[in-house]
């Protein structure tokens, strides 16, 4: 199964031109008309100059997006940096699976897990060990900035690595600062999606306006304080909520934002996934046709709804999750959650991340979780209830492209 999604091992090549490069060299004579070959009724003049024109050569690379590929290979993984004409230099090498998910790594009762307080330790050496990747994002953002260096990464393993707790090192002989990647510049993330065309690093970016559609758990009724401004009564019923983004309910309004807090399940067996009472089979089909009205922001505050795992009986290698089904149908971005989080914390995480994006006033989403992060990291290394919060800041994710923006309206009466 290692081989997985290999499709996406191409992407930079596709982009760049660099696959035109393995063809077959042409000498050029194949196509070459010999002088007798030309009947002799044909009129011939001399050559004209063409007038000018314009040729869209289709998207191009944004100059301070990069794009960072984690493709899987048979016992771990791979990376390939392109960022402009900066591109990573690995040196062919070839790393080992990690098994730092951090819903396991934070949860002190899994057998693997280490407790929420030991997890910046193993992040710090996870990546000091893989410091070509430090190296190469420093080198980054020495050139263009925090503030302008988007990141995209894009992640075909299913290990699950917390990539916004990548510790940056400082350089010794100067540079950026030292801290975590996910609170110094704006990270998105992406997989392969089967018959979706979207480069997020190279796509123009979408702004997601419209109304907003709450759905709510009953135990999660508290997090309507941050949207009531945006939005009007939120449901109760999951299905009548369903119905609505499958453009069956009344009204058909673009959606900026569809919100849902509500419990998760997710695990290796699809029919056991639960996303506030709707199975994966209810999120199949009908399609859910509101998604593609307009760009729409989807962001599902339920433990593992960010998370990307194989499905065991399918055995295809493929990443799915609810993050990726809401992509798969429409959605231009995905907010979802990497691990459990408890209810209380996710209401409060959730709010700050609400409150972040209405006061943007257009900013990036992702540039509204890197500040959210920011505010989180603590002053103190081993204050337990600082790291606790960041750590808790770093299980929300985004999928989409980096320069994709929200734009919340306070609603009428």
């Amino acid at each position: 199964m290692w081989r997985r999604r290999a499709m996406a091992t191409d992407i930079v090549a596709i982009v760049t031109g660099a696959a035109a490069e393995a063809d077959e060299p042409r000498t050029g004579q194949e196509t070459v008309v010999q002088s007798e070959q030309v009947p002799a009724d044909v009129v011939t003049t001399e050559p004209q100059a063409l007038p000018a024109f314009t040729v869209d050569p289709g998207p191009r690379w944004r100059e301070t997006t990069a794009l960072l590929q984690v493709i899987p290979t048979k016992n771990g993984f791979k990376v390939r940096g392109t960022g402009g004409d900066a591109p990573l230099r690995a040196g062919g090498r070839h790393y080992g699976r990690p098994r730092l998910a951090l819903g396991v790594l934070a949860d002190g009762r899994h057998p693997l897990g280490l407790g929420v307080l030991d997890v910046d330790a193993a992040m710090i050496e996870w990546s000091r060990d893989h410091y070509e990747l430090g190296q190469w994002i420093n080198g980054l953002r020495a050139r263009w900035g925090d503030d302008e260096l988007q990141l995209v990464i894009w992640d075909d393993t299913g290990f699950e690595i917390p990539w916004e707790m990548l510790y940056l090192d400082a350089d010794p002989d100067g540079g950026p600062a030292e801290g975590w990647l996910g609170a110094l510049v704006c990270v998105s993330r992406w997989t392969t999606i089967r018959r979706d065309g979207r480069r997020p690093f190279s796509d123009e970016p979408k702004e997601c306006s419209g109304e907003v559609a709450v759905y709510l758990d009953q135990d999660m009724r508290g997090d309507f304080a941050a949207l009531s401004p945006y939005a009007d009564e939120p449901y109760d019923d999951v299905h009548d909520f369903l119905d609505l983004l499958r453009g069956q309910g009344a009204g058909s309004a673009c959606l900026a934002m569809v919100y849902m807090a509500c419990h998760g399940t997710l695990g290796d067996d699809f029919s056991r996934w639960r996303l506030g009472g709707l199975r994966w089979r209810d999120l199949q089909r009908p399609p859910l046709a509101a998604l593609r009205r307009a760009p729409s922001l989807v962001f599902l505050n339920a433990c593992h709804s960010g998370r990307l795992v194989e499905e065991a009986h399918l055995g295809d290698g493929v990443l799915r999750g609810f993050a990726a089904i809401f992509l798969r149908e429409g959605a231009e971005a995905v907010i979802g959650t990497v691990a459990e989080i408890d209810t209380e914390v996710a209401s409060h995480v959730a709010g700050v991340i609400v409150e972040e994006l209405a006061a943007g006033g257009g900013k990036p989403i992702a540039a509204a979780l890197r500040d959210m992060r920011a505010r989180a990291v603590p002053a103190d290394p081993h204050d337990a209830e600082q790291l606790v919060a960041f750590v808790y800041r770093c299980m929300y994710v985004y999928y989409g492209n980096p320069r994709t923006s929200l734009r919340l309206e306070a609603r009428q009466g």
